[in-house]
């Protein structure tokens, strides 16, 4: 069976928005999303918020991914 990575982004400052109630239920749909028969593992690669890498447009060179 293919195995594939899904990275996640979010912006911190987002949470500083919403109710407490708001926030219990995010948490709740994320955990019941973890457990899905599909999911074999969810953890963080690292402790900080890492960085964004933006896409930027280059001139083809005739490869493709």
């Amino acid at each position: 069976m293919s195995q594939f990575m899904l990275l996640l982004y979010d912006n911190p400052a987002d949470w500083q928005t919403i109710s407490p109630e708001e926030m219990q239920k995010a948490i709740e749909k994320y955990m019941a999303w973890t457990k899905k028969p599909f999911n074999i593992d969810s953890k963080r690669l690292a402790g900080d918020a890492g960085r964004v890498m933006p896409w930027i447009p280059r001139r083809s060179t005739g490869l493709s991914f």
